[in-house]
């Protein structure tokens, strides 16, 4: 809209001149200034322009994905969320593999145990795909506090955890890294208002708003990017400690049994 820059150009602002021109879109007039950086749309002396808006609003501008509620919270977290607590699923399935998480030592206190109450199964035989296997034997030799119950219990918890964490950590990698490669700067402040800066003239079209949609937001599914990553690294330590302490638990009654 090359009327509105001649209309208020002054010197400081002679980058306009090779800019490409540029149109309101879905703003008003008012909402544009070259004098107040808080003005919805701030055009800078540096060739830059900023966008104060809403976490909202920029999503409505820059993103045409149907579930946005991953980039709203990377938004509302800069890249960097740290608030996860898991999202309270794991398939049953998952028990399967937890004996690939457990030490030497672990393993070797185990199979005593087993060979102790006569259990013909190998622990070795079952760390890759099949740990589920011990739930029935488990289930008869001991039920209390950390029995086999509990610790899948709180092992699934600690995956969870885990693989949620690692997802809002590689989202906020590829957050940051997309809006580095398209030279934008988005600040979230006060939960929810957004600073959003980017060079002048757009790739792309020439709207004011249709240029968010430059900014690399709507090249990926956040949801995608989200729910692909599967790295459960970090548990390994959780699942050790609540096998120990059934280990703990289940030598302890062997002890007991011995000396009644």
């Amino acid at each position: 809209m090359r009327y509105l820059i001649k209309k208020i150009l002054r010197e400081d602002f002679e980058w306009t001149n090779q800019a490409n021109a540029f149109e309101l879109g879905s703003f008003e007039e008012d909402d544009v200034s070259f004098d107040d950086s808080d003005a919805k749309v701030y055009l800078g002396v540096d060739g830059h322009v900023t966008y104060n808006l809403t976490i909202e609003e920029l999503i409505e501008y820059a993103y045409d994905g149907y579930d946005d509620w991953v980039l709203e919270t990377l938004v509302y977290s800069n890249g960097d969320y740290d608030e996860y607590y898991g999202d309270g699923y794991m398939d049953d399935d998952e028990i399967n593999y937890l004996g690939g998480y457990l030490s030497e030592v672990q393993k070797e206190r185990f199979q005593k145990i087993l060979n102790h109450y006569n259990v013909d199964i190998k622990v070795e035989d079952t760390i890759d795909d099949s740990f589920s296997v011990f739930e029935k034997p488990m289930g008869k030799i001991y039920t209390g506090r950390w029995d086999w119950d509990d610790f899948t219990s709180e092992s699934m918890g600690s995956l969870d955890a885990a693989i949620t964490r690692n997802r809002w950590a590689t989202a906020g990698d590829t957050y940051i890294k997309t809006l580095q490669d398209n030279k934008a700067d988005v600040v979230c402040y006060d939960r929810n208002d957004v600073k959003v800066t980017i060079p002048f003239p757009y790739k792309g079209g020439n709207m004011l708003d249709l240029a968010l949609s430059n900014i690399g937001l709507d090249d990926l599914s956040w949801s995608d990017v989200f729910y692909e990553d599967w790295d459960p690294s970090g548990a390994e330590e959780e699942i050790r400690h609540h096998f120990s302490m059934m280990l703990d638990k289940l030598e302890e009654q062997i002890d007991e049994e011995i000396n009644s």
